[in-house]
């Protein structure tokens, strides 16, 4: 059985500014920006249990390719996987999550 996605607005937010800037630098590397994160999520619905728990409850899934991480935690009981956060390799998770939640 799939897993349901929920997600957080930042998540949301994060990838509009990502695809944003891809598309500043090339049409066809946002393409494939968004193709690789489409896969990614896909993944997640089915075995999101794939990735190691790296702080707290929460664990990444790497965007193939490109220096993005999608953040996230599971909720066995609700088969739902919750999408935190889109971050950039360079940027630090532990001061991201403090701030934002």
């Amino acid at each position: 059985m799939a897993y349901l996605l929920g997600f957080h607005p930042g998540f949301i937010s994060e990838l509009e500014k990502a695809i944003l800037y891809y598309s500043s630098e090339s049409g066809k590397l946002a393409e494939k920006f968004k193709i690789a994160t489409r896969k990614q999520l896909t993944g997640l619905k089915r075995n999101p249990h794939l990735r190691a728990v790296r702080y707290a409850d929460v664990r990444f899934a790497r965007i193939e390719k490109f220096p993005y991480a999608i953040h996230y935690s599971i909720d066995d009981t609700r088969k739902e996987v919750y999408i935190y956060a889109l971050l950039s390799d360079y940027q630090n998770p532990d001061s991201y999550h403090r701030k934002r939640w």
